[in-house]
This record gives C-alpha cells, sequence and structure tokens, in this order.
C-alpha cells in the first residue's frame, strides 16, 4: 500500500469542529490585538510614504526569513536562528496537512508524505533545541542586558510542551495503527518513542493517542491567545518594521 495516513485518525467528527472552533478563537485574539495596534501605527505613516511592494519583499525575504541579521556565532544568534527555523517549517507542515486534508487532492501520500514525516521530526528537533538554549542562556549564561519576566518562561514551556507532546502523539499513532515498520522509520522519533512504549497494547495507545490529542490543542491554542502578551508577538512587529520602515543603507 502507498504510505500515507488519516489527518485526523482516531478523532471523531464532534472532536474536529471543537478543534476548529478552538483554534479559531485563539488565532483570533491575536489578529483582533493587531488590528488594534495597527490603527495607532496607521497615524503615524507621513503622507509622502511610498507603497513599494518589490522593496517590501525584498526585506521580508532577506531580513525575516533568511535571518541575515542573526547570523552571529553568539548562543543568541543560533538559538534564534533555531527557534526560528523549527517554527517556520513545523508551521507551513501543519499547514501543507490542512490543504492536503481539506483541498480538492490528497497529496499526503507515497515519498512525499514520507519525506514530510522525517522533515518535521528534524526540524521538530531543531526546535526542541532551540527552546533549550533559550532556557540555557536564561539560567546559566544570563547576560546584564537580557530583558526578562516570567511570562518568557511561560512562551519557552509552551513551545517545548507543544514539540513534546507532538512527538508523543506521533509515536502513539504509530503504536495503535500498526505501521509497517519500513513507513515508521521515516518518523525518525516518533519511532523511537514508539519502540520505547512497545509493552502497551494497542486500545491503550488508542486511548493515549487521544488524550495526548487533546493536551497538544489545548498547549497549541493557549499559545496562539497568548502571543499578545509574549515576546513572541516581535514576529509579526518586527517583519512589519523590517518591511516597511523608510528606505536607508541596511
Amino acid at each position: 500500500m502507498e504510505p500515507t495516513r488519516e489527518v485526523f485518525g482516531n478523532i471523531a467528527s464532534w472532536m474536529q469542529v471543537v478543534f476548529y472552533v478552538l483554534v479559531s478563537i485563539g488565532i483570533t485574539v491575536p489578529v483582533w490585538c493587531l488590528w488594534r495596534r495597527s490603527r495607532l501605527w496607521r497615524c503615524g505613516i507621513p503622507k509622502e510614504f511610498e507603497y513599494n511592494w518589490r522593496i517590501w519583499t525584498k526585506r521580508l525575504v532577506t531580513y525575516v526569513l533568511f535571518q541575515k541579521r542573526v547570523h552571529r556565532k553568539s548562543l543568541g544568534g543560533i538559538l534564534h536562528v533555531l527557534l526560528f527555523s523549527g517554527f517556520f517549517v513545523l508551521s507551513i507542515g501543519t499547514t501543507l496537512l490542512f490543504i492536503a486534508d481539506k483541498g480538492p487532492v490528497h497529496f499526503h501520500r507515497g515519498m512525499y508524505y514520507l519525506f514530510y514525516e522525517l522533515t518535521m521530526d528534524i526540524f521538530g528537533v531543531v526546535f526542541c533545541i532551540g527552546c533549550a538554549l533559550a532556557l540555557l542562556r536564561r539560567t546559566a549564561f544570563r547576560s546584564a542586558s537580557l530583558g526578562h519576566n516570567s511570562i518568557d518562561w511561560v512562551l519557552l514551556g509552551l513551545f517545548f510542551v507543544i514539540c513534546i507532546t507532538g512527538f508523543f502523539l506521533e509515536a502513539f499513532r504509530l503504536q495503535y495503527t500498526n505501521v509497517e515498520p519500513s513507513v515508521a522509520r521515516w518518523s525518525v522519533i516518533g519511532r523511537w518513542l514508539e519502540l520505547a512504549f512497545s509493552g502497551i497494547t494497542q486500545p491503550t495507545a488508542q486511548a493515549l493517542h487521544l488524550a495526548m490529542w487533546w493536551i497538544h490543542v489545548g498547549f497549541i491554542v493557549s499559545f496562539f491567545a497568548m502571543i499578545p502578551v509574549t515576546r513572541f508577538l516581535h514576529v509579526f512587529t518586527g517583519a512589519l518594521n523590517v518591511a516597511l520602515r523608510p528606505s536607508r543603507s541596511a
């Protein structure tokens, strides 16, 4: 059989509805806050402001996507690249999964599916390493110039838990669906965890998968809702600032 998987396997239809409602609410919170702030930002736009999509796109690609200004050998630069690349790839992967599930063509199969699983696991590890380095920087190697408050710990904790629960969710899915080893091995971390839980029964694995799914979703929705009060907001405001700032030598 061609390698693939059901996107909402083990998740009842009513649970999927609840999922989309919760995610919609979670996303609405930061969008609404950004819209409110944008009204103040627009008040400061000069009359001669130039709308140049080419310049905006070039800046976003250079300084946001490829992180040009943080490519330095410091711990802060390294962890920033790891966090950004991990979050970016995992977000793109989740979006592609949604498109494959709800779109007209189910392309989430075959070699694409195998490379997808491998890529998501690799960048999941990258993201976790970035979180670990960020925690290390704020404890053992914290500089006096590094601003910090309690919400930073919450944000890093959310990042780390979302990633870890995602791996366990994958492991329990592989366990209860009895995925062939030749396919399961592409989910590197999930396969390793599956082998660690090889002693549990299929019904237990299915029950743990469902419980872990709800926990994973809960943390994701919490992250969305907390964006306006955490440093993660600068991902959006910083990108806007880079794209829309007046022209000057970079």
